[in-house]
């Protein structure tokens, strides 16, 4: 199979994509139109600015119909992941990373983040699959097959054995009704035992089966060279095919009638993950037609990766802060700091009376944080912005929109009276952008003046460019950072 990287959001044209891949524009167009189908590749409009190569808004997209448009017009990949199609790999790395040409250390970072975190909020985009269970495509089953083994070991189920004056706990039941008793005054005393202990199976059909669909899945993985860039070594487990186990129908019944037994729910899921490869393994002889492993919202990566490296206190209760709570805030105590933003409030007056109503949603901040900063108690409200801005003495570009900038003065002035009855001694107010670079640093900031002008005390918003692979780093390993050592601007 042939693979290629494309950066996410870039502007390529037919040819370009069709030479990366090795492959004649008129196929490159087939693989294209399979891709716009799932919104993965997107046209831009011919009248469109060229801008920011990276960051493209809504109404830049071309969605007219025709294929005589994908030979004229500019086209993006709006993904990051892994996509097989037909008989090739597309790699779709950030849209920050710009001076790697071949950035496959980059992406195996990325698809280990991708894989964490969609452990926990299922940010992999998925379609309906089989029993209830959602998966993208055959490349998701194989991968959870594989990640579920290297986590838990291979499928399980007991059976008791009896032994003969064996070491296990005696079964008094078998050793009553079929040994013999020497009766001394009227007590019985058996000389034989039953004994029993429960072990595993190894012949189990399941297990069996399952242990041969891990080795066809990672052999398959190999052959595409893609447990490189998934950072899996190939395993190998048994030589037993899947086919030596039936037809695909009659597997499927096993596992059917397994499911009916078992109530754990990670064999449950596992049993249901298995059908559905079987199901669809058939469709890998004949071409993969469209696989995917990734996420058409890595904002949603960002901003989560973001709030846990930073330790984000938005959804801790006040008396579990780094601070003494005043006593102004004791009928608040279990209350988290976003519950102390105020919701908007809907009046209205009719002939029966005037009427109250709270609304259920308001001001919602990415990261809210505490911590100590050069001798000062500092109040820290943190935007994580998947944006690729370009920020220099020339210009700005790809910036945040006048909303976003509204917002985080609000979010200032939402926390101003916990701040000021708390005394922090300093607020820092900050957009998070990642970036290629090693390093953290200050690119600028952002002031709207008609809210700075009349609010003084509102902080201006410091650009800043965090360093993307250290910060998922940290968040692979689980770290939370002293946010004035690692970055001592803030």
């Amino acid at each position: 199979m042939r693979s290629a990287f494309f950066q996410e959001l870039k502007r390529y044209k037919i040819e370009d994509i069709a030479n990366a891949l090795q492959t004649t524009v008129v196929e490159a167009a087939s693989v294209i139109r399979k891709l716009r189908s799932y919104g993965i590749v997107k046209m831009i409009k011919s009248n469109s600015s060229e801008g920011n190569k990276t960051d493209l808004s809504e109404e830049v997209f071309d969605n007219g119909d025709g294929d005589y448009r994908i030979f004229q017009k500019p086209l993006v990949f709006d993904y990051v992941g892994v996509i097989v199609v037909d008989h090739f790999i597309i790699n779709c790395f950030p849209k920050y990373i710009f001076n790697n040409q071949s950035p496959l250390l980059a992406m195996k970072q990325v698809l280990r983040v991708l894989r964490k975190i969609n452990s926990q909020e299922h940010i992999i985009k998925m379609v309906a699959g089989i029993d209830g269970l959602n998966y993208s495509s055959m490349l998701e089953i194989m991968l959870y097959l594989i990640y579920d083994y290297i986590e838990f070991g291979p499928y399980t189920n007991q059976r008791e054995i009896y032994d003969y004056n064996g070491d296990g706990p005696i079964d008094w039941e078998k050793t009553i009704n079929e040994t013999y008793a020497i009766v001394k005054e009227s007590k019985p005393y058996y000389l034989d035992l039953y004994t029993k202990k429960v072990v595993e199976d190894d012949n189990d059909y399941i297990r069996r089966l399952h242990l041969s669909i891990i080795t066809e899945c990672s052999k398959k993985l190999s052959e595409m060279n893609l447990s490189v860039l998934f950072s899996l070594s190939e395993i190998f487990l048994c030589d037993e095919k899947v086919q030596d186990f039936g037809k695909d129908d009659y597997i499927i019944f096993r596992l059917n009638q397994e499911l009916n037994v078992q109530f754990a729910t990670r064999k449950q899921v596992l049993l249901k993950t298995m059908i559905a490869y079987i199901t669809q393994r058939r469709t890998m002889d004949i071409g993969w037609g469209l696989s995917v492993y990734g996420t058409n919202s890595f904002n949603l990566v960002w901003e989560k990766v973001c709030s846990d490296v930073f330790g984000n206190m938005l959804h801790v209760k006040l008396t579990q802060l780094p601070i003494p709570l005043s006593p102004d805030y004791l009928m608040y105590k279990n209350n988290t700091l976003l519950e102390l933003i105020e919701k908007p409030i809907w009046r209205v007056a009719t002939t029966k009376g005037n009427y109250i109503h709270e609304a259920k949603e308001t001001f919602t901040p990415d990261i809210i944080c505490i911590y100590s900063s050069s001798g000062h108690q500092c109040f820290g409200i943190f935007d994580a912005k998947y944006y690729s801005i370009k920020l220099n003495e020339r210009e700005v570009e790809g910036q945040p929109g006048v909303n976003d900038i509204a917002k985080q003065y609000l979010y200032q002035l939402s926390f101003k009276s916990f701040i000021e009855t708390h005394k922090f001694s300093k607020v820092q107010n900050a957009f998070l952008f990642p970036s290629e670079s090693k390093e953290a640093y200050l690119a600028g900031e952002v002031e709207l003046t008609m809210l700075s002008a009349e609010l003084s005390y509102l902080k201006n918003i410091q650009v800043v460019m965090l360093p993307a692979q250290k910060m998922f780093e940290w968040y692979l390993t689980g770290k939370k950072i002293n946010i004035s050592d690692e970055f001592p601007f803030l």
